[in-house]
């Protein structure tokens, strides 16, 4: 027997019976008056992992921007708080939430920090219930488990979040409330712990659907638990035999039927061994019958297999068959449930399903105010579910979980992972059997499968063969089928989002706790001097190992550093499982901690506080943009200045679901319109309904709408709504997968982005335009073009950061004409901008309705002018006079496919023209350069993905040197490839500083007159300048001209007479340079 069977064998008969006489309440309600908490350390270390959990879960909570499901939340509570009422809709899942958060409303205000109060309250007590475990986790790992939830990166950020989200931590509390109160009632039998289980099922299905799947978890384990109890009772000395195991399988199937008809059958009873129904038995029929009648709607999948439409008329008139069937199914669940759970204990089950429905009815109802929330809660959330599965939100591939979870829960599923197959291979040779036996299945499902839904066929037999490898350790048992089953379940499912692993979160921070512990325990009977040097020798290595990883520019180094020390932990664990050495356990799990706990801790803050609203993070997954905040101020100082108030009139766009979060910003103005612009595009009287003195709000695609109205709108504000994570990941196969493992390149990628949050590719957006009136002082337009000035160093600085004419904004790409004049892409402006030589604004072509984020520009000796219209996919043609004459290109038809046409683009960015007057374009997101005639008719496609010669990694900046021959600066490769006029490769040179893979290291070069190569460097702030043969010859710096310091050197061009112009991105400007040819 093991020690954590002997611990368990210890709570079962040392835990006094709970069941005993009640003393009376006065004395009872004298001594909780007069209690004090012991001060000792472990109540001091809860104290402080609370305060932490509290502190990082409301600390700054209003300064993120509203997320669009988090607006629908935070609106729809708050017209419950103004008395507007609270119909419940399974579109926003349960009701209790809503109920809550008006709540929090009436008590503390209405604002963006209140409106997620209730999550990060949820959040925080989260923290101490695995107090409730103690007799199964230990001391050691009951603080440990307080520990691994307060940080967790996904707990953490979702603990700060309200949208659906918030509803998984609420359901992620009631699940803990549910597991403690089957486990304590399993092992004393108290009716408290039921009466647990009744409450946090009714938390569940008052939250979220997932409790749906949650439930089954629970029935399925409970009947597997009960198949075991039943099985020993006949003959209790082959309780742990081969005869049992054999039992168990074999009731398995019928186990749930023997607690049914328990009750009736005296015989069946005998049978058993006993007149009381085993505590597993009794807790499946409690979990079952409250919540069978919820399950009612999945009469519909076998109703439809033979050909019953939901929507047809019912055999009782005026009623359809999906109320018909809604009704009749729901009346026999209810009935039969009371049946059973009456004929098993009257006075424990009622008790239990006043609890349950008690909470149910009256949130689903809105207290009686909305009887039809009876049907929308108990039929319409299944039932409106599995219509979503169809619809498959979010399009996520079926190993999209196993992508995310290792993102942000690594330091919990490192150390679950040991502790499972440490405890496998220590319970004997056919549990270290069955552990492998389930490595195997899932990697030839990985195989089989290739990343469809056919490998979750093989997952199920890996979570049977796991969960009889843990047979002598039940509580770790039962976490790793929850673990496992709801990953089953949530892989299978049409709808994957983030903030779903929540769900694997909570069972892995259980999982590693137990690790820990048992790491801990090893120590046991061993002198300090035994064991704390290789503790802390263990610890130095890790955090020294963090250290490195986080700060070297080896990258690959980094990478193998972390590799190494994860594979030497984790084979020290394993081998202090076999017993080998008492005090190798112990270090391995301090140099684990030492290498990922300051690394996860950095993780979670950084992924709630600094990223909360960028979507650098999978946790973000599609998040409004900070950007939002500026144009609301700008909206509030509007108001204010013109006297209108709250009764300043809106015009929001509701095309691309752009109502939200306006609809929660604009809460208190009372003349608010959401029409859908494009109608107004496409029938211009609409236009002139557009009322007097108000902002508009258009979607990209409806900027037209404000530009038709020159008599109420100044110049529009370019500004993102929505931007999401760049999902690269749902192409990879299984061929791929393994591929990638032997390819550098990709270790580095992924490195990056693991460490320093660097994306795979651009962030993608759906941007708008916002439009004040003309009149408005709030808007910030500037009246007159700004003035060039010259440095003391000679340096001649045009343009400044703005929205008005010779303004810029994120000014990228730029080109000389023959003339000497500049064209610069004015990339945030969504324009190009022309300039003098002598840095003086002369024009501008374009605008929202022309181009989408622009980032190149060209011209030909004749003056044509060529723009790469970056985030619409396509090159633009414009003569001299801007007049348009041609457009091709179109965005690609999926990401990531080989070889797409020519005319499919991704994300181009810069364009160079050769003598023959082709242009080259880099077609950046498809890692190639493209050759078009002037008239925009494909000549050829060179390159793809990869490292070697002709290969690109993100290729930005091309240009064309005297001798004909073409460089493009392959930003993620770190060098400048040279090759010949065929695009025959010549040769390349490497460029320290291009690292980084944020969207605004985009670098770009030119070359000289007499060959010399400027290459920009914008993390660096540098130009640097090459010889022809690619020696370094030195740095330019461009002058800081931000008003908050900075620079970012983006676009370079060489004209006439040594001059050399350089776009800062930062400052907004473009800085004139007189160069010495060396």
């Amino acid at each position: 027997m093991g020690a954590h069977d002997q611990v368990e064998e210890r709570v079962v008969t040392t835990i006094v019976d709970e069941r005993a006489p009640v003393p009376p309440l006065e004395p009872q309600l004298e001594r909780l008056l007069a209690w004090r908490p012991p001060v000792t350390a472990e109540t001091l270390a809860y104290a402080v992992i609370l305060l932490a959990a509290f502190a990082l879960r409301f600390w700054d909570l209003g300064a993120r921007a509203m997320h669009h499901d988090e607006s629908l939340h935070a609106t729809y509570s708050w017209y419950l708080y103004d008395g507007r009422g609270y119909e419940h809709h399974p579109l926003m899942h349960g009701p209790l939430l809503f109920h809550l958060m008006a709540l929090v409303y009436l008590l503390f205000g209405v604002s963006d920090a209140t409106a997620r109060f209730v999550p990060a309250a949820f959040g925080t007590a989260m923290v101490l219930l695995p107090l409730l475990l103690r007799p199964w986790l230990g001391r050691l790992g009951a603080l440990a488990a307080a520990a691994l939830l307060a940080f967790s990166p996904t707990l953490l950020y979702f603990s700060r979040f309200v949208g659906a989200g918030a509803q998984d931590i609420l359901v992620a509390v009631g699940m803990l409330l549910i597991v403690a109160g089957i486990w304590r009632y399993r092992a004393t039998g108290a009716d408290r712990w039921l009466y647990l289980v009744a409450g946090g099922l009714a938390l569940g299905f008052t939250t979220k659907e997932v409790t749906y799947m949650l439930a089954a978890v629970l029935v399925l384990y409970l009947n597997g638990a009960l198949a075991a109890e039943l099985a020993a009772r006949p003959s209790p000395e082959q309780a742990r035999g081969a005869v049992h195991r054999w039992l168990t399988l074999g009731l398995m199937p019928v186990a749930w039927v023997v607690a049914l008809v328990w009750p009736w059958f005296p015989g069946l009873r005998r049978r058993f061994g006993g007149e009381e129904l085993p505590r597993s038995g009794a807790l499946l029929i409690v979990v079952g019958t409250l919540a069978a009648p919820f399950f009612a709607a999945g009469v519909e999948v076998p109703l439809g297999r033979v050909g019953v439409r939901m929507a047809a008329p019912a055999p009782i008139d005026g009623w359809t068959n999906e109320q018909f069937w809604g009704a009749l199914t729901i009346g026999v669940l209810v009935a039969l449930s009371a049946y059973v759970g009456l004929g098993w204990d009257r006075r424990r089950w009622l008790v239990c399903a006043a609890i349950f429905w008690g909470l149910s009815i009256p949130l689903f109802t809105t207290f009686f105010t909305n009887p039809e929330g009876v049907a929308t809660g108990i039929w319409g959330s299944l039932d409106y579910w599995l219509q979503q599965q169809d619809v498959r939100r979010g399009t996520q591939p079926v190993f999209y979980y196993l992508v995310l979870t290792p993102v942000y829960e690594y330091l919990t599923l490192g150390l679950a992972l040991v502790g499972v197959i440490s405890r496998a291979l220590r319970s004997g040779w056919d549990t270290a059997a069955a552990a492998l036996a389930a490595v195997v299945l899932l990697l030839v499902g990985a195989v089989v499968g290739d990343g469809a839904h056919l490998s979750l066929v093989f997952v199920v037999p890996a979570l049977l063969a796991v969960t009889y490898a843990l047979r002598a350790d039940p509580f770790r048992q039962f976490l790793v089928f929850w673990l496992g089953a709801m990953l089953l379940g949530l892989s299978a499912a049409g709808e994957k989002m983030p903030w779903l692993a929540v769900h694997f979160a909570l069972p892995l921070a259980l999982l590693a706790a137990l690790t820990l512990a048992e790491a801990a325990g090893a120590v046991r009977g061993l002198t300090p001097k035994a064991w704390v040097r290789p503790v802390l020798a263990g610890a130095a290595v890790g955090w020294c190992a963090m250290a490195w990883a986080l700060l070297s520019d080896r990258l690959s180094w980094a990478n193998a550093a972390l590799v190494v020390t994860l594979l030497v932990s984790a084979a020290a664990l394993v081998v202090a499982a076999l017993g080998r050495r008492a005090w190798v356990a112990p270090a391995a799990a301090a140099l684990w901690l030492g290498l990922f706990g300051p690394l996860s801790v950095r993780t979670a803050v950084v992924a709630a506080f600094a990223h909360g609203d960028i979507p650098v993070e999978m946790l973000v997954y599609t998040q409004t943009t900070p950007e939002l905040h500026a144009i609301q101020r700008r909206i509030e100082e509007y108001a204010r200045r013109s006297g209108l108030g709250t009764n300043l009139p809106i015009t929001v766009d509701s095309t691309e679901a752009f109502t939200w979060p306006w609809a929660w910003y604009l809460r208190d103005y009372r003349n608010v319109s959401y029409p859908d612009l494009t109608a107004y595009r496409a029938n211009p009287s609409l236009v002139q309904s557009l009322p007097a003195g108000g902002v508009l709000l258009a979607e990209y695609a409806n900027a037209d709408v404000g530009v038709m109205r020159p008599d109420l709108y100044g110049p529009g504000i370019p500004y993102k709504h929505r931007w999401w994570f760049p999902e690269e990941y749902r192409s990879t196969t299984t061929a791929n997968f393994f591929r990638w493992l032997r390819d550098p390149a990709y270790w580095k990628l992924w490195g990056n982005y693991f460490l320093h949050r660097i994306p795979p590719a651009p962030l993608g957006s759906i941007d708008a335009v916002a439009y004040f009136p003309v009149e408005a002082g709030a808007n910030p337009v500037q009246a007159m073009p700004p003035q060039p000035r010259t440095e003391a160093d000679g340096r001649l600085v045009a343009g400044g950061s703005g929205i008005g004419a010779g303004f810029l904004r994120r000014p990228a790409g730029l080109t000389v004409d023959r003339d000497g004049n500049v064209y610069v892409a004015d990339s945030l402006n969504h324009r190009v901008q022309k300039y003098g030589p002598d840095g003086r604004y002369l024009a501008t072509l374009g605008g929202p309705q022309q181009f989408r984020e622009p980032w190149g520009v060209a011209v030909d000796r004749d003056g044509t002018i060529y723009v790469a219209d970056t985030w619409n996919h396509r090159i633009q043609k414009f003569d001299r006079a801007f007049r348009l004459l041609a457009i091709w290109g179109s965005p690609v038809r999926q990401v990531g496919l080989p070889n797409p046409d020519s005319l499919e683009l991704y994300g181009p960015r810069a364009i160079a023209i050769d003598g023959e007057g082709n242009l080259w374009v880099t077609d950046t997101g498809n890692n190639r350069v493209l050759k078009f005639s002037p008239d925009g008719q494909p000549l050829g496609s060179f390159g793809g993905p990869g490292n070697g010669p002709g290969q690109f990694q993100e290729p930005v900046g091309i240009a064309i040197a005297p001798n004909g021959d073409i460089l493009v600066t392959d930003t993620w490769n770190g060098r400048v490839q040279r090759f010949d006029a065929a695009f025959g490769y010549k040769g390349e040179f490497r460029v320290e500083g291009w690292e980084d893979r944020g969207a605004e290291n985009k670098p770009y070069l030119a070359v000289g007159s007499d060959g010399s190569v400027y290459v920009t460097v914008p993390n660096a702030g540098a130009v640097l300048v090459y010889a022809p043969d690619g020696r370094l010859l030195g740095a330019l710096r461009v002058a800081d001209a931000s008003p908050g310091g900075g620079t970012r050197p983006l676009g370079v061009a060489a004209g006439p007479g040594g001059v050399l112009w350089v776009s800062d991105g930062a400052a907004g400007t473009i800085t004139r340079l007189l160069v010495r040819h060396p």
